[in-house]
C-alpha cells in the first residue's frame, strides 16, 4: 500500500486552473484512483472517525454528490454503517429536501433524502474550500433535527477559509468535532503544497 509522504508527493502534481476566478485543484478523485490511493484515503477518514466519535453511536455516513461518494462508500463498508448521499438531483421521493448551495464558484440546489429526526450523523466528504456545501448541509440537517456527531473532510484548501469557518461556526461554538486530512495550498505560480 502507497505511504502518506508518497501521496503527498503524488498530490503536489495535481492541476490547477482557473474556474470564474476560482482556483480549481484537478484531485485524483476527480478522474482516477488507484487501489492503494483508495485504501490510503479510506483508512486515513476511517482513523479520523475513530478518533472523533464513538462509532457504536453512528446511524448514518453522509457525503455529497459526486466525488463524496466513493471515498464515502469504503469507509461506510469498513464502519459496516449506512451511506446516506447528498444528491444534485431531485428524487422526488417524500420529505425530500432541497437547499441552495453557495461554493467558491457558483450555487446550486442539492437535495436530502432518507434522513429521519433524531438520526445521528457523520458528514464525511473529498474537499472543504469555502465551505458552502458543507454549510448549507448542516444547516439542512439540524432543520431535518438530526444530530451532527463529526466532519471529517479529506482534501483541505486551507487558504479558502472554508475549515476555518466550519472550525469556528460549527466544531468550537457546537462541540462538532472536525478533521481533515491533507492540507492543500495553492502556491503563486499554481503549483501545490501539500501537508498533513
Amino acid at each position: 500500500m502507497k505511504t502518506i509522504s508518497e501521496e503527498l508527493k503524488t498530490l503536489s502534481n495535481c492541476k490547477v486552473f482557473d474556474k470564474r476566478d476560482y482556483k480549481y485543484v484537478v484531485l485524483p478523485l476527480d478522474y482516477e484512483c488507484n487501489y492503494d490511493q483508495m485504501m490510503l484515503y479510506s483508512s486515513e477518514l476511517k482513523n479520523a472517525i475513530i478518533r472523533n466519535v464513538d462509532i457504536d453511536q453512528i446511524d448514518k455516513i453522509m457525503t455529497i454528490e459526486s466525488k463524496g461518494i466513493l471515498i464515502s462508500t469504503l469507509v461506510a463498508y469498513e464502519l459496516q454503517k449506512p451511506l446516506n448521499i447528498v444528491r444534485k438531483r431531485k428524487l422526488n421521493l417524500k420529505g425530500e429536501k432541497s437547499v441552495v448551495k453557495k461554493t467558491g464558484y457558483g450555487s446550486s440546489t442539492i437535495y436530502i433524502n432518507g434522513i429521519e429526526e433524531g438520526d445521528k450523523i457523520i458528514l464525511v466528504d473529498d474537499l472543504v474550500s469555502t465551505g458552502g456545501t458543507l454549510k448549507t448541509t448542516i444547516n439542512a440537517l439540524w432543520e431535518l433535527g438530526c444530530k451532527i456527531l463529526g466532519i471529517v473532510i479529506l482534501f483541505d484548501k486551507v487558504e479558502f477559509g472554508g475549515s476555518k469557518y466550519i472550525k469556528s461556526k460549527f466544531s468550537e461554538q457546537l462541540n462538532i468535532p472536525f478533521e481533515s486530512i491533507f492540507k492543500i495550498k495553492i502556491d503563486d505560480d499554481n503549483t501545490l503544497s501539500v501537508s498533513l
